[in-house]
């Protein structure tokens, strides 16, 4: 007999916390570039090879990844809540520049919802920590899990799911604003659609602020949502209700208001 149902699609593996991912990510670019150096050695004398540039090119390969490794590296300093004036000293910087020089990789890594990128083979987070404790195993032996023993989610199934529920918080905070950027859109526009003597002007500034309120609940939320950029969000809510406090007051707001989304 001829069954309709489809089979049913398996699971995609959960991803870690995280600062677990991070880790994680961390751990395959340390890989990358020790392959990448030893790939160096033995020395091989090419006085005589025709192909000039050679040795400068693999070089500045792994100067690419040096620096993709201390980006990775500030995302781990980030999930672990480190200031910006922590990143600023550690870089001999100053805050502002520290965050002037990562925080659009901070903003990417929230995007890609706090998870690595790996290859559909590696996608299963245990299956990549071992492959990465067997790469270390071969050159430190003793060492069986290098890299899984560090990663404190990937044996703690409930911290898994509570950062997928956050990931999840996330997103549809995210689908909150723009909702509620297009209310804003239309609450401005009826705000100064007729004369401010009209009767129901008041109104229609209490709910334009209203607007500008909710949205700096969706921002104190996602401060907890995504660690990251807590202070990002947590300045976009107090924007956003400094803006709702002036509608109330009859201050201008600014074209559609201004702070965050």
């Amino acid at each position: 007999m001829r069954s309709d149902k489809h089979p049913t699609e398996p699971m995609p593996p959960m991803p870690l916390a995280p600062l677990d991912e991070a880790y994680l990510a961390h751990a395959q670019t340390c890989r990358d570039i020790a392959s990448r150096v030893l790939g160096f050695l033995p020395v091989q004398h090419r006085a005589s090879d025709p192909e000039h540039g050679r040795e400068a090119e693999r070089a500045l390969a792994v100067l690419e990844l040096a620096e993709q490794l201390v980006t990775e590296a500030v995302v781990i300093e980030r999930e672990r809540k480190a200031s910006w004036s922590a990143l600023g000293d550690a870089a001999g910087i100053s805050k502002q520049s520290a965050h002037e020089r990562w925080s659009a990789h901070i903003g990417q890594w929230t995007r890609i919802q706090r998870r690595r990128r790996a290859s559909p083979a590696l996608a299963d987070p245990a299956a990549h920590a071992q492959d990465l404790d067997d790469w270390y195993t071969g050159l430190v032996p003793g060492e069986p899990r290098a890299v899984s023993g560090g990663l404190i989610s990937l044996r703690d199934p409930g911290a898994r799911q509570a950062a997928d529920e956050l990931r999840t918080e996330a997103l549809q905070l995210y689908v909150r604003l723009d909702q509620l950027k297009k209310e804003e859109d239309r609450a401005f526009e009826a705000s100064f659609a007729t004369p401010a003597a009209d009767s129901d002007a008041g109104h229609r500034r209490t709910a334009w602020a209203g607007v500008h309120f909710a949205k700096a609940e969706a921002y104190d939320r996602l401060a907890v949502a995504e660690a990251p950029l807590a202070a990002e969000h947590r300045r976009a809510a107090a924007a956003q209700r400094s803006i709702a406090r002036d509608i109330l007051a009859g201050r201008p707001a600014g074209p559609k208001g201004s702070g965050g989304q």
